[in-house]
């Protein structure tokens, strides 16, 4: 196998998060810290790949519509007396969309061809 060029998939993701973080006026730990306790606590419940999707989906578009009726407008106004440009609210990644779309698009053979828990060798001498 080849290793492909580029960043992991987790190190975009913290990325991604340390933006978020950042733009609600916190640190990457900070928020990773708050959103365990929302699990630990119940107040963010376990949901299927697809109602995930749904509701990231339905926070970017409600993000989105923020922007652009009461963000937008205020660094207009604002913008011209403080000089501070704006920008818009990043986006969340739709980590359900991405799951659904890797089980939606792989070949189950892709899963039994690769085990995280046997060697290769022994995986492709059973076949």
């Amino acid at each position: 196998m080849t290793k492909l060029p580029g960043k992991k998939m987790v190190d975009g993701l913290r990325d991604r998060l340390g933006k978020v973080a950042q733009f609600r006026g916190t640190n990457l730990d900070e928020l990773e810290k708050k959103q365990r306790e929302k699990i630990v606590s119940g107040v963010l419940r376990e949901k299927d790949v697809d109602a995930e999707a749904v509701s990231t989906e339905r926070t970017n578009l409600t993000l989105g519509f923020v922007d652009a009726l009461v963000r937008r407008p205020y660094y207009l106004v604002t913008g011209l007396v403080t000089g501070k440009k704006y920008e818009p609210s990043p986006r969340l990644i739709n980590m359900g969309a991405v799951l659904k779309t890797l089980l939606d698009g792989a070949r189950p053979s892709f899963f039994f061809s690769f085990s995280f828990f046997e060697p290769c060798a022994t995986v492709c001498a059973v076949r």
